[in-house]
């Protein structure tokens, strides 16, 4: 008996060192992210939870009644879990809190849920189409002034270099086939110019020609022709549909002219002619005057006559979008700049006495791989000053410059906000597919520094959009009455079923998506943009607005107007 308790003394110290050293042991219980920020909209989102015993969670709120946050799956044994959580939508304008608390093995782990408040989205309570012609505008920059005015610049279809005078009307358009007939127009320039030219078909690559002849106007037609021309061209088989005429690179003087087409090669040698006469222009047929006009201009200065795609109009309205300002296109692309293809996508703002405006172009005639651009004017129609790299005026040079994927979109689409002196800079960064397909990136400055577009500081992705289908870019205002930055932008553009999405930001680096707008719009919407100061500042008790473009039909799109209200 001895010889057992013994034994038994010797393997007791044993057996509680072995006791000890089990109850010591640590659980592996590991999740892997402890804090959440989610949008007012609500969503699932789930955490990596590992452990090696039955666990249980349980969500816990600092208000009784609150229920917002359901878990599918609250019990499990031992394993690796995606622990999913499922958020309703937040229809307070308050940020909400609440935990989520996991427990195994006698110990807790807490996750800690923040869902962010909806602010004061934007509404829509009535529109009008404020454009429906034969092109577009769009990508809006909207600036409401203290006097209740609202200036409004869009991306407009482009044209060609060179100031032209028309000699024209638009109306009745119809090619004449003139073989050896003569057609000829008395016009007046105030000013000296370098060039004359019409317009001249040859019905798809005709054989064709004319002896294009400049006439100084002397009392009558016949007295004019019968001397020597200023300046003659002869043209064979020229493109078809082109501008042929003369030029001086000294000019020709201010005065009365008459330009003459002659000794047409065949009867595909014509004229474009419009219907009804033009004020101080005389159009001939065989020496006769006619009731039609002929599709002439003028050109004052030397220029390529390139065509470019894009330009940047301007507006004014003094009764909220009701009636419009006559439209003047204020900012065209530089001839043979970097930005020669287009001035598109205007954003605006204004402090310290100019206006800012930033705007895409590309170098690439695939219309990819595009640039951010800024120039400045003292007035809201100009004219602009392009910055040039290290000051304003002369050669354009870019302020962001695309270094992803060449051929994705690239950069562009800016969007400007000054608050507390600090210039927030924000553009699209389109990088091909994926992750950074569709984002926007924000970039800022010191808002005192007159040369602030060499100065700006790349501050990361604001806004990523990738997931939202149909995306584009985003215009980014500050509230006031909120004290934080919100950007809109549309979804499932050009398409039936489109609607415009907003995002918030207390900082104006990170946004959050916090809702939707899905009433009282009109379908195939894209590129919308909304109304601020000068600042880009939203004001209370100040009408705001919002603008886009639709249509089903590509580069005929409709311009729609909305009162907004919050």
């Amino acid at each position: 008996m001895k010889k057992h308790l013994a034994v038994l003394g010797c393997m007791l110290p044993i057996f509680m060192f072995l006791q000890c050293k089990s109850d010591n042991v640590e659980h592996n219980f590991v999740v892997d992210k402890t804090r959440f920020t989610l949008s007012a909209i609500g969503g699932m989102d789930s955490v990596k939870v590992s452990v090696d015993t039955d666990w249980v969670a349980q969500a816990e709120y600092d208000t009784q009644g609150d229920n917002w946050c359901t878990l599918p799956v609250q019990t499990g044994i031992a394993g690796v879990y995606n622990l999913t959580f499922i958020l309703s939508e937040n229809l307070l304008t308050t940020d909400r809190e609440m935990r989520i608390r996991i427990s195994s093995g006698g110990e807790t782990r807490v996750l800690t849920i923040k869902q962010l408040g909806r602010g004061l989205l934007p509404g829509i309570t009535n529109s009008w189409d404020i454009y429906s012609g034969a092109s577009y505008r769009y990508g809006p920059s909207i600036i409401t002034n203290e006097d209740g005015s609202v200036d409004a610049w869009f991306a407009a279809s482009g044209g060609t270099f060179g100031e032209d005078v028309s000699l024209s009307g638009d109306a009745g358009k119809v090619a004449l086939s003139l073989g050896s007939n003569v057609a000829a127009q008395k016009f007046t320039s105030d000013v000296s110019f370098w060039k004359i030219s019409v317009c001249c078909p040859n019905w798809n690559g005709q054989h064709c020609g004319f002896t294009f002849n400049l006439y100084q106007w002397n009392s009558d037609y016949a007295t004019t022709v019968a001397a020597n021309p200023v300046a003659t061209a002869t043209f064979v088989d020229y493109v078809d549909n082109s501008f042929i005429g003369v030029s001086n690179d000294e000019k020709f003087p201010e005065g009365t002219y008459l330009w003459q087409l002659e000794n047409g090669q065949t009867n595909s040698s014509g004229v474009w002619t419009n219907t009804g006469t033009i004020s101080g222009v005389t159009s001939y047929y065989n020496g006769a005057p006619v009731d039609y006009n002929y599709q002439a201009k003028y050109t004052l200065e030397e220029t390529s006559g390139a065509l470019f795609w894009d330009q940047a109009s301007y507006q004014r309205s003094f009764d909220q979008g009701v009636n419009w300002t006559d439209e003047e296109m204020v900012l065209k692309p530089t001839e043979n700049g970097r930005d020669a293809f287009s001035v598109c996508d205007p954003g605006v703002a204004c402090w310290g006495g100019f206006y800012y405006l930033g705007y895409t172009t590309t170098e690439d005639a695939n219309m990819v791989d595009n640039d951010v651009y800024v120039c400045r004017s003292k007035n809201p129609d100009g004219p602009w000053e392009k910055w040039n790299g290290s000051g304003w005026g002369g050669n354009p040079q870019p302020v962001i410059e695309f270094t992803g994927n060449h051929t994705s979109f690239g950069a562009g689409e800016p969007s400007i906000v000054v608050v507390d002196d600090v210039v927030y800079f924000y553009y699209s960064w389109n990088d091909g597919s994926g992750e950074t397909s569709t984002t926007t990136r924000v970039s800022t400055a010191d808002a005192s520094n007159l040369n602030w577009p060499g100065a700006l500081v790349f501050r990361g992705t604001a806004i990523n959009k990738s997931a939202i289908s149909g995306s584009d870019h985003c215009d980014v205002k500050y509230r006031e009455d909120l004290k934080k930055f919100q950007a809109i932008h549309t979804a499932s553009r050009m398409s039936a079923s489109g609607y415009i999405v907003v995002w918030q930001s207390d900082d104006g680096l990170i946004f959050s998506r916090i809702g939707e707008i899905r009433t009282n719009l009109e379908p195939y919407l894209h590129n919308c943009g909304w109304s601020g100061d000068g600042l880009g500042h939203v004001k209370s008790g100040i009408q705001q607005y919002l603008s886009y473009a639709y249509g089903p039909d590509w580069g005929r799109w409709k311009t729609r107007w909305c009162l907004v209200h919050f």
